[in-house]
């Protein structure tokens, strides 16, 4: 007999007679998990059962004890007044674990214990017992682990599938991060003030900060860590040219921000070589590791399948249109199927922001980022909210702090919407051919890439007053509900007075598109006819752009050719893609690298350098949208956003290239390559079906003539 008829048994035998006709038990299932609450109801108003129940207790314990092999079973006792004074005693039984019983599936369900105890009646969880359960640390690691353990063993004993591992990984992190929080919050931290002044660790910090404003101290400092670095990576790279070119590219980029200054004597290295680590730090972890290649793989298919949950919403709307039927030339309209992505992304991350999600994340992401390179809060926070919301989003959530900015910060967080890409439009690189984890890492990677541009661009020359992170005001969200939050957020990503609405983006973004097109076909067909003048074939704007940004892709290393035609004629390609991203915008781009693919003219290496140089909005359209965006939500500031606008745009562009010099140093194979589906492979070739139409007529006709002899 299960365990569970046993308990329900001691139940019946050890509760008082009169409380059986009252009594309802409820079963719940948490993952491997099961609470069972048995309730009393009180047929008197005025009539408590405590005293009864507090007698039955101790022989209700000692038997179910008996029955399980650990004695973990939590016991207490609530009470509850609702409107009609009829609920009074709500007795409480949390059982842990399904270890209680000697096989899940058979569990009752709670169809075979109404017909058992009655009906279920309103039920009540003691608040005692659940505070004690969720706040107390030793029960809570106890609990994460066997949930843990059995949901990797308990259902598959051998089939360790990534899913799983990420599941086990995500669970150890929050308890790690529960756990810890309350030792920190019991940890009495006065003994650091009787450690000496040598040891201190705030004074260690104070110490290191001082030395390294004074210049000399700190070129020292930067230029050993700098030769360091570059030594390593040589070592490492030796013998492979394509990684020592993009080696040399990265310096290469340095020496074009240093040169492009407004004040190079007053440049502090600290967040300008702490960045360049940090960027390889990231880099080895999602791109040169192997755990992190399917980390980072993972993380990126579960975001293109999150976003793929669009298509219900657009076929609910639109029916056919987004998915029309397999046939070669037939495919679902950009506007349709890429674009509503937007609309449902804004709502996201509205609701996100309503629940405080996005703050408390952003909040503590920033304090590492602050730390490392020691930038100011808002510089910080911008960049990390862009990398997980987009620039745009981002932008809006400065609007308290941008009054109060300098000159160089305002430039960081402008440079940010040019060096990076909205979450909302992976899914859309993606399909153009970006493999998913290299568009993810790109983004991210490219957050430290533009503070570390943006503070040799533009060093801090004023006293800053957004250095504290708790300072940081957030702007309040008006959503008086979750609904109104996802209702609004569909409209809005966020109630200000600058409004962000999804659907302009999405029209901006059709017109765009419409218009590059037109003149990029129109300049096609222009320089054509004037090539052919004097005798040039095939002289298109993309065989221009490609000349004109040839030098920039070669010292990138966009080749591994062993043939030298082969070589330059890769390298080409992409000097094409980046004058196209550049010149025009990066959805043409990626568009143009998809064909490129297909058709075998673009290979591992080459993908590897475009994805990472192409993944920000660095185009002159954008300044515009940038300028208008941070000028509407503060005028007074115009006379230094309009300057920092321009700067903004070099900056973006250059720490785009820099995270594919980073990339492109550490990876020389093609682990992480992969190629666009093509269309044409799977689907119904109308052309197909009419030449099988005239064989078959034509063998029937010739048959039928043959036999009736016409």
């Amino acid at each position: 007999m299960p365990k569970i008829e046993k308990m329900l048994n001691v139940l019946e035998e050890n509760v008082l007679p009169q409380h059986l006709p009252q009594l309802g038990i409820v079963v719940r299932a948490y993952g491997t998990s099961i609470a069972l609450t048995v309730q009393f109801d009180a047929e008197k108003p005025g009539e408590s059962y405590l005293p009864s129940m507090d007698k039955s207790s101790p022989r209700l314990f000692k038997p179910l004890s008996s029955i399980s092999p650990y004695s973990t079973m939590a016991l207490s006792f609530g009470e509850r007044r609702d409107r009609k004074q009829t609920l009074r005693n709500v007795y409480s039984w949390l059982q842990p674990q399904s270890r209680y019983f000697d096989d899940y599936s058979n569990a009752m369900p709670i169809e075979q214990f109404e017909k058992l105890c009655g009906p279920i009646q309103d039920t009540q969880f003691n608040a005692d017992l659940a505070k004690e359960i969720v706040l107390n640390p030793c029960l809570n690691m106890a609990e994460g682990l066997l949930i843990e353990y059995s949901i990797i063993l308990g259902y598959k004993p051998t089939d360790f599938t990534l899913p799983s591992i990420a599941l086990l990984v995500c669970l150890g992190l929050f308890w790690i991060y529960v756990i810890g929080a309350f030792l920190v919050s019991k940890i009495n931290w006065g003994w650091l003030d009787h450690v000496s002044e040598f040891f201190d660790k705030r004074q260690a910090i104070a110490l290191f900060t001082e030395c390294s404003l004074i210049p000399w101290i700190s070129v020292v400092m930067g230029l050993g860590s700098m030769v360091v670095l570059f030594g390593v990576l040589i070592v490492a790279a030796w013998g492979k040219w394509a990684r020592m070119y993009s080696i040399g590219a990265l310096v290469v980029m340095i020496i074009l921000a240093v040169l492009g200054s407004d004040h190079p004597s007053r440049i502090k290295w600290r967040p300008v070589v702490s960045g360049i680590l940090l960027q390889y730090a990231l880099a080895l972890l999602v791109l040169y590791w192997p755990v992190g290649q399917q980390a980072i793989a993972w993380a990126a298919d579960q975001l293109v399948t999150f976003l793929g949950y669009t298509k219900v919403g657009t076929t609910f709307v639109f029916n056919f249109i987004p998915d029309p039927p397999n046939i070669c030339g037939m495919e679902g309209p950009f506007s349709f199927t890429s674009l509503p992505i937007l609309v449902y992304f804004s709502a996201l991350c509205a609701v996100w922001y309503y629940l405080g999600l996005i703050q408390w994340v952003l909040r503590r992401v920033s304090l590492v980022l602050q730390w490392v390179m020691g930038t100011t809060a808002a510089e910080s926070l911008n960049a990390v909210a862009s990398s997980f919301m987009g620039p745009t989003e981002a932008a809006v959530l400065m609007r308290y702090a941008l009054p109060s900015m300098t000159q160089s910060e305002i430039v960081a967080t402008m440079a940010v919407g040019f060096s990076m890409i909205s979450g909302s439009l992976f899914a859309t690189y993606i399909s153009f051919g970006a493999c998913a984890p290299l568009l993810l890492a790109a983004n991210v990677m490219s957050a430290p890439a533009t503070l570390v541009i943006s503070k040799i661009w533009n060093p801090e020359t004023q006293q800053s007053r957004q250095k504290n992170m708790d300072e940081f005001e957030f702007p309040p969200c008006e959503d008086a509900s979750l609904l109104q939050a996802i209702s609004t957020g569909a409209y809005a990503a966020v109630e200000l007075p600058l409004t962000v609405s999804p659907f302009r983006v999405v029209l901006a973004i059709i017109a765009n598109l419409i218009v590059y097109l037109a003149m990029i076909e129109f300049l096609n067909s222009a320089l054509q006819w004037l090539a052919s003048l004097v005798g040039v074939e095939g002289f298109t704007f993309e065989v221009l752009m490609g000349y004109l940004f040839f030098p920039l892709a070669f010292i990138m290393g966009s080749s591994t050719q062993a043939n030298w035609d082969d070589y330059i004629a890769e390298t080409l390609k992409v000097a094409q893609l980046i004058g196209s991203k550049t010149v025009l915008n990066e959805f043409i781009a990626y568009q143009q690298m998809q064909g490129m693919l297909i058709r075998g003219e673009l290979h591992a290496r080459g993908q590897l350098i475009a994805v990472f140089a192409l993944c920000g909005y660095s185009n002159p359209s954008n300044i515009g949208s940038v300028l208008a965006q941070f000028v509407a939500m503060c005028p007074k500031k115009s006379k230094g956003i309009i300057p920092a606008a321009k700067a903004g745009f070099y900056i973006g562009s250059l720490a785009c290239f820099m995270t594919a010099c980073v990339a492109g140093s550490l990876i020389d194979d093609d682990s992480l390559s992969c190629l666009p589906d093509n269309p044409e492979d799977s689907c119904l070739n109308p052309q197909d079906v009419v030449d099988y139409f005239n064989r078959t007529m034509s063998t029937v006709s010739t048959s039928f003539m043959n036999k009736h002899r016409f």
